[in-house]
């Protein structure tokens, strides 16, 4: 074949690869898209595409006249009710917030509401249990009443193991299993999970600490959340700066293992889907950029995903929660934002 066929031929190649790739229209797409959706395991086909549907806490976010722009400060844990009502943690501005899905704020919640002092110290998440809103609040746990008109600080637990402490050190995340437990995810010098027992009734709840888990295989624990995703069996998955771990009970000892089922990335926010009870959502941030993982019992592949496209989608992810249709709304410290995002099945 002469120079000139050979040419004529890599160029015709060059041009079908182009043409029937899965990613070619990417950089057709209209701004709004700029990440992809994968729903599970790689099966062969094309991806999944997302519709950035919303973002709301840029501007119009009520702050009193102290100085501060009228857009979230360090937005952090979310978590939204069946009813689809959202509720923030502003890490940054030190409030709570209850919105609606879209960002407006809830009226009769006095939290987050221009000129009122929550007096929090470092609001980094918040869970929902039994019409009860928990907040981390770094060496205490903040419990509101329904309304928010009530509320209960609690500093301390008491601790069955003499000498040992009985005081909140750093506390990070938030979670409940299905018989009430508490789980509260311990930072700085900790780095472990403490299962505490509640008594009492509120605004006067007591905590009992009943086991430490993770103590020395946990490396800067982020978030964590209890779960089945079998149908048979539930564990405590925890994130860490080396990734997810699964942690699980010995029902003969109540010692807890928590071998790594995810690594090589920096795992953040922890979110269940109420449209999937097969796996949880893993907010991530690593070498090779950020992101929501979908992970099972045993591993993770890539959900929501940053193409190699400017202005990127996310730029610093912390958390992410599900309303009841499915729409993730995923906290973005680094756009002062949340933002939501929609699947759907059509391809790019």
């Amino acid at each position: 074949m002469n120079r000139s066929k050979l040419l004529s031929a890599v160029v015709i190649c060059t041009f079908l690869v182009q043409l029937f790739s899965p990613f070619a229209s990417v950089t057709a797409q209209p701004p709004a898209l700029r990440a992809e959706i994968r729903r599970g395991p790689a099966t062969g086909t094309l991806p999944l595409s997302f519709h950035h549907v919303g973002t709301f806490g840029e501007t119009g976010i009520p702050y009193p006249s102290d100085g501060q722009e009228n857009r979230l400060n360090s937005p952090g844990g979310i978590i939204l009710d069946g009813s689809d009502n959202v509720y923030l943690a502003e890490n940054g501005g030190k409030r709570l917030w209850s919105l609606t899905a879209s960002g407006d704020t809830i009226a009769g919640f006095p939290v987050g509401v221009a000129g009122q002092n929550t007096t929090l110290g470092n609001p980094v998440d918040v869970a929902l249990y039994n019409g009860r809103l928990w907040v981390a609040d770094w060496n205490r746990l903040v419990v509101y009443s329904a309304g928010g008109t009530t509320r209960q600080e609690i500093y301390d637990f008491q601790n069955p193991e003499p000498n040992q402490p009985n005081w909140f050190d750093c506390a990070q995340g938030l979670t409940f299993d299905a018989a009430g437990r508490l789980y509260v995810v311990q930072t700085c010098g900790s780095n472990n999970v403490l299962l505490l027992t509640i008594s009492g009734s509120f605004p006067v709840y007591q905590l009992t600490l009943s086991r430490t888990i993770g103590q020395g295989s946990l490396n800067n624990p982020q978030q964590a959340i209890h779960t089945d995703l079998t149908g048979s069996s539930a564990a405590l998955f925890v994130s860490d700066d080396n990734g997810l771990k699964r942690c699980t009970e010995d029902s003969g000892t109540g010692d807890w293992a928590c071998p790594e089922i995810a690594s090589g990335f920096q795992g953040r926010g922890v979110g269940l889907n109420p449209t999937d009870h097969a796996h949880l959502y893993l907010v991530y941030a690593g070498w090779n950029g950020q992101g929501v993982l979908r992970c099972d019992d045993f591993s993770c592949v890539d959900y929501i995903v940053n193409l190699n496209e400017s202005p990127q989608v996310l730029y610093d992810p912390v958390d992410v929660a599900f309303d009841t249709d499915g729409t993730a709304f995923v906290t973005d410290r680094g756009d002062a934002a949340v933002k939501t995002f929609s699947a759907s099945d059509l391809t790019h």
